[in-house]
C-alpha cells in the first residue's frame, strides 16, 4: 500500500492518502502515479529559492455515480502535465472510501499555472462538469494577483506567503 503523507506548512493543511495507488489502479484498470518532476526543479540538489512557486490544491467533489468516469480521465491528465515546463509537482489522491478527488499541484510561479490551465482546460472541464470544485491557492501576493481573475469562477481561497522556502529535493 503506498502512504503518502503532505503537509504543507504555508497553509498547515495535512492531506493524507492511503493507498492512492493502488486504488487508482484499481478502479481505472491501470496503475496511475502523480508526477514529482524534481530532476527539473532541482537537478543538483541546489535548494533553489521557491520565492515565486504558486501551490494549487484542487478539490473535485465528484458525484458518485461518476467515479470511474472521472478516475478513468486521470492517466491523460498526468501525461498531459508531465511536459509544462514549471511544473513541479502534479499528483492526484482519490479520498480513502468517498468521491473526492484532490490534486496537489506545484508550479514556479503564475504564469506556470495559467499554462497548465490553458493546456489542460478540456481535461479539466471534463471533470468539472461532473464534480463540485473548491480550489486552494498558495503563494506571493504577486503572483496570486495574476491568478484571482482567471480562476474568480471557482470555490477558491487565497493564501499569501510572504516568506521565501526551498527546494528540498533529496
Amino acid at each position: 500500500i503506498i502512504f503518502s503523507l503532505l503537509f504543507s506548512s504555508m497553509d498547515r493543511s495535512v492531506g493524507i492518502a492511503l493507498g492512492a495507488g493502488v486504488l487508482l489502479g484499481a478502479l481505472a484498470g491501470t496503475a496511475v502515479m502523480g508526477l514529482c518532476s524534481s530532476s527539473r526543479c532541482c537537478p543538483k540538489k541546489c535548494k533553489r529559492t521557491v520565492q515565486n512557486d504558486v501551490i494549487l490544491t484542487a478539490y473535485f467533489a465528484v458525484q458518485a455515480d461518476k467515479l470511474k468516469t472521472a478516475i478513468s480521465l486521470l492517466p491523460k491528465m498526468i501525461a498531459s502535465t508531465s511536459e509544462e515546463p514549471g511544473c513541479y509537482v502534479y499528483k492526484p489522491v482519490v479520498q480513502e472510501g468517498g468521491s473526492t478527488i484532490c490534486f496537489h499541484e506545484v508550479y514556479a510561479d503564475a504564469d506556470a499555472v495559467l499554462a497548465h490551465l490553458s493546456k489542460a482546460g478540456s481535461m479539466i472541464g471534463e471533470l468539472a462538469a461532473i464534480s463540485t470544485v473548491r480550489l486552494e491557492v498558495s503563494g506571493p501576493p504577486a503572483q496570486l494577483a495574476k491568478l484571482k481573475q482567471p480562476l474568480a469562477k471557482h470555490n477558491t481561497t487565497y493564501f499569501e506567503v510572504s516568506v521565501a522556502g526551498h527546494c528540498s529535493c533529496r
